[in-house]
């Protein structure tokens, strides 16, 4: 027979102010049975814009998000506990033994990095569907400086069963949801503490011609969608852009999120609407990532941004992160963070922290000499969790590596280099096979005698992207009239003929 249920007051401290701390937690008893604190749920919805925040599943673990100070029903005996928050502070992983009676439990998390400290401001460039309240909860926990909670048109059936239990089965009808829109701040924060904002901005798509997270905007950039087929038939009577410059005309940032074959976002890149690339899980593959190298081999300077994409209790928030560099003694803020990300002051991780110079330039720095030139890098990575290896990438090849060192993992690189082309280098940490290790700075860009680079391969890899685009334009888009059609395809053209004029120079 089980022993009775006791309530156990618990509070996490951060070292550094002796107060509570928000943080993600999980109880479990010898059995393995999830425990969940008192307001939190022990099963709960994974679907996408259902119930999001508050509690979350990694793989089919249970945790949940406290503001540091909670109660808790245990069982006595044997309790195993998980705490985090974030990549900056060492987890808590630990089993003590709960006897009867216990009733308090007293816990201290602590820094073994203080990045902001050094000028570096973590960020979560697009999450979805929680409210502002719940993303400021999760990204403190998460130890983030910024929250992008993202505007975006979802499909809901109205009447469905929250179980999925239809008996008999309903058809339901399909409407159109816009959650938060009422909550949209642009250009500042919609809600904050001392050490988190949550910013509230817009996610604008189309199913083949791409999506863009459009940041910092003066006013809510419209449509937020156009050429869906269902529930709502949409003509293609847009483009991307079209939002990149409205987005601008408000002074705000374009990310974009590339995605396989049709692609409008590429034709925006090459000819200098789209201000940042998203690296997020997908974005690690190896097709996300020639694209970028293809888009760097073209001269094009796109530096990057990290994103959870999180829409449902299945995906961590900040999981990937961006750490922007603010100018020395600016305090935190949304503008000066989205500044530091349009510069290319940055780097995006799963859990390795980056140092990345060469000569004296950080990540979005331009170096330019009238002939070749031999230089000094340093790069260092750390983290708590273990890396396969620390890199160098010149123009997207490996010049340099090392291995890190275990517990605490770190790599260090220090060499000189020739840079006998222009081009650009970035530093990277490559994940061991089953481990979230992965981590990438935005570019240091380099100029020798005036010309920039080009690749032709890369090129003609654009130019075929870009003229799938155009095919689909006469043999699936829909328009009113030909003048729609003839406005996108001036934008695939006007980017083809950039690569073409370079291609026969």
């Amino acid at each position: 027979m089980s022993a009775k249920l006791q309530t156990v007051h618990v509070r996490i401290n951060d070292a550094a102010t002796g107060k509570p701390t928000p943080c993600r937690v999980r109880f479990t008893d010898g059995q393995g049975k999830y425990y969940a604190p008192f307001g939190r749920l022990t099963e709960f919805a994974r679907g996408t814009n259902v119930d999001v925040g508050g509690n979350l599943y990694i793989g089919d673990k249970q945790y949940a998000y406290v503001d540091g100070a909670f109660e808790i029903a245990l069982q006595p005996g044997s309790i195993h506990y998980e705490i985090s928050k974030g990549p900056e502070y060492t987890p808590l992983n630990e089993t003590f033994d709960l006897i009867p009676g216990k009733l308090a439990l007293r816990l201290t998390l602590r820094r073994w990095i203080d990045m902001r400290a050094q000028g570096w401001y973590s960020g979560d460039g697009r999450c979805h569907y929680m409210t502002p309240h719940t993303a400021l909860l999760e990204g403190r926990a998460e130890d983030l400086s910024v929250v992008n909670l993202l505007i975006c048109e979802t499909t809901v059936r109205e009447g469905e069963n929250a179980f999925g239990w239809d008996d008999p089965p309903q058809p339901y009808p399909h409407f159109n949801a816009v959650p938060n829109l009422d909550a949209f701040s642009g250009q500042s924060e919609c809600v904050r503490s001392d050490e988190c904002l949550v910013a509230i901005n817009t996610f604008n798509s189309h199913p083949r011609l791409g999506s863009l997270a459009l940041l910092h905007t003066h006013r809510i950039v419209y449509p937020l969608t156009f050429g869906y087929r269902t529930p709502l038939e949409r003509l293609d009577n847009w483009s991307l852009a079209d939002w990149c410059d409205q987005c601008h005309r408000k002074n705000g940032l374009v990310a974009w999120q590339p995605q396989l074959e049709v692609d409008e976002g590429l034709a925006n890149a090459i000819v200098g609407r789209i201000d940042a690339i998203e690296l997020s899980g997908d974005m690690v593959s190896l097709f996300g990532a020639k694209i970028w190298h293809n888009l760097l081999n073209c001269g094009i300077r796109l530096p990057l941004i990290g994103a959870s994409g999180k829409r449902n209790n299945a995906t961590l928030l900040g999981q990937p992160r961006i750490y922007c560099r603010i100018s020395e003694n600016e305090p935190l803020n949304y503008r000066a963070w989205i500044e530091a990300v349009r510069r290319g002051r940055s780097f995006v991780t799963f859990g390795p922290l980056l140092n990345f110079q060469v000569e004296s330039a950080q990540p979005g720095d331009h170096l330019a000499w009238d002939e070749p030139r031999r230089v000094s890098i340093v790069a260092e990575a750390s983290s708590t969790e273990p890396f396969e290896r620390l890199e160098i990438l010149q123009n997207g090849e490996v010049v340099a590596e090392a291995r890190p060192s275990e517990k605490p993992w770190q790599a260090n690189l220090e060499l000189e280099l020739t840079i006998a082309r222009s081009g650009w280098l970035v530093a990277r940490c490559m994940p061991r096979v089953g481990v979230h290790g992965y981590a990438l700075t935005s570019p240091i860009y380099a100029i020798i005698g005036g010309r920039p680079v080009f690749d032709d391969r890369s090129a003609r890899a654009h130019i075929e992207m870009l003229d799938k685009g155009s095919a689909w334009i006469h043999t699936e888009a829909r328009f009113e009239h030909d003048r729609q059609r003839e406005r996108l395809e001036v934008i695939f053209a006007s980017a083809k003929q950039v690569l073409l004029n370079r291609l026969n120079s």
